[in-house]
């Protein structure tokens, strides 16, 4: 290649990565109106994996429409409350991105029980039901005078590995990289949701289905030992710390030929209901509450109309039906009218 060749290959170089930068920046601004989701970090407080950069900002419009800031601990509130009365712990659905903050399951809760206690949300994406139960101790650590813990969860199967790793506090952890090049990267919104959508399974759109990665579930065997174990693990922490906790358990509905919500109950459920009730930890089953509300109301707990309806995060009505039950149980138990 002559010189004239390679200052022409130059020129073009320039000209293409100067376009492919100025095409992520556009296409960044744009995403700030689409999906803008923060960096998470290490908790230097420990009673979670990880919390969100503290006080930045969400905007979600994949799944449901919905826009917030964070509280300075990283968490989906408005201010911190350091020593709260009643906590909420549990996955993505309790931390409530997907829906406006006055529409979540704290708002409706705090508007219910109003100036007697003061509720705040510590739940986040990735902690399901036995990593919740695994920063119980360390939660109560935090916030010395809880009256009320209220664990959310969309399953409600319990192995043996599970309940041995919360006994000894080795739940698997969701590693943070704020730092370095990743860290950075990610904070390009451009970047991030092409990273996401790769993740949740676009390239499976461009590949043969036997080719792209298949994960094959094994069947899971009831062990009426290690729903034993678990509740006796939750029980023996109330009485430790006079907090008293609040399971409620969203199932995910389907639908029959004539259109019946439908909500699958199995051996797991059972043995989950019994140990509760063995143990004395409250436990609300949302399945009858959201039929009921689908024949009167016709709406669905989970789905979103900018993603799949009957699918995905509980929206405004289940998390409306959810802090209901919550507060009808709280309301019993302190006499409120």
């Amino acid at each position: 290649m002559n010189k004239t060749g390679f200052k022409s290959f130059i020129i073009y170089l320039l000209k293409f990565v100067s376009a492919g930068i100025v095409a992520v920046i556009i296409l960044s601004i744009l995403m700030c109106f689409y999906s803008v989701t923060p960096v998470h970090m290490d908790n230097p407080k420990g009673n979670t994996d990880y919390v969100w950069i503290p006080n930045s900002f969400w905007v979600n419009t994949t799944e449901g429409i919905s826009f917030g800031k964070l509280d300075s601990d990283g968490f989906n509130n408005k201010s911190v409350i350091e020593q709260p009365d009643i906590l909420l712990v549990g996955s993505s659905h309790i931390e409530a991105k997907n829906v406006m903050p006055k529409r979540s399951f704290l708002s409706v809760l705090q508007n219910e029980i109003g100036e007697k206690y003061s509720v705040y949300n510590v739940g986040m994406s990735g902690h399901n039901f036995v990593k919740s139960c695994q920063y119980l101790p360390d939660n109560l650590k935090l916030y010395k005078n809880l009256k009320y813990i209220i664990i959310e969860t969309a399953d409600l199967t319990v192995t043996r590995e599970n309940v041995d790793n919360v006994l000894n506090h080795t739940v698997e952890v969701t590693p943070s990289y704020a730092n370095g090049l990743i860290g950075k990267l990610q904070r390009i919104p451009f970047v991030y949701n092409v990273y996401r959508q790769l993740d949740n399974g676009l390239l499976d759109l461009f590949m043969d289905k036997k080719a792209s990665a298949q994960k094959q579930s094994n069947d899971i065997v009831l062990d009426e030992k290690a729903y034993e174990d678990i509740f006796k693990f939750l029980s023996d922490i109330e009485k430790e710390s006079k907090a008293e906790i609040i399971i409620f358990y969203h199932p995910f509905e389907d639908f029959d030929e004539s259109g019946n919500i439908l909500f699958k109950h199995d051996e797991f459920t059972q043995a989950f209901k019994e140990k509760a009730a063995k143990y004395s930890i409250d436990y609300i089953d949302l399945a009858d509450s959201f039929t009921e509300g689908y024949n009167t109301e016709n709406k669905v707990p989970h789905g979103f109309v900018t993603g799949k309806i009957a699918s995905g995060h509980l929206n405004n009505f289940g998390h409306r039906i959810a802090a209901g039950k919550v507060y009808e149980i709280i309301k019993e138990k302190e006499s409120i009218n």
